[in-house]
């Protein structure tokens, strides 16, 4: 007799995500709209949103959807407060809590991924996302990046940006 994971593949687990996804934020958006939330029902319901949106999208950073995720619930809350007169501080801060208890296994991940490749590199050299790292910063005059390449700025360039176009 085949066992049961013989049958089941990753896109059914990232379906199944995406439909809890979608289930959870339409539910958890309606308690919402009408103010039936408790601090911990709120915390617990956004706890599985950000569950399942992390399994239904793994394409896209995960700290990214807890951020939108974030983003959603105090826009929630904030039409809530219209609505009903008040912001619920202690059921937003359940929800933001949820969404941090969920980025936390993300973030020690993340460094354990870095001390496993880098042990000896300190964070600033790791951060492939700071000016000196992305190459698509490049400068957009010839000047700047005359400079750049330690040249004399007045001999590289002709005022002129790196389009052909005048300055």
């Amino acid at each position: 007799m085949p066992s049961i994971s013989s049958r089941i593949k990753p896109i059914h687990y990232v379906n199944a995500g995406r439909l809890l996804a979608l289930g959870a934020a339409f539910v958890l958006g309606l308690g919402y709209v009408a103010d039936a939330w408790t601090p911990i029902g709120a915390g617990a319901l956004t706890w599985v949103l950000a569950v399942s949106l992390l399994l239904g999208a793994p394409g896209q950073r995960g700290s990214e959807l807890i951020g939108a995720t974030a983003i959603w619930l105090s826009f929630a809350e904030f039409l809530g407060m219209l609505k009903f007169g008040q912001f619920n501080t202690e059921r937003w801060l359940f929800s933001e809590l949820a969404l941090l208890a969920t980025m936390i296994p993300i973030w020690v991940n993340w460094n354990r991924r870095l001390a496993w490749s880098n042990p000896h590199e300190t964070f600033a050299q790791l951060d492939r996302r700071a000016a000196g790292w992305n190459p698509s910063l490049l400068p957009t005059r010839d000047d700047k990046l005359a400079r750049l390449r330690g040249e004399d700025p007045a001999e590289a360039t002709d005022g002129s940006d790196l389009a052909g176009k005048t300055a």
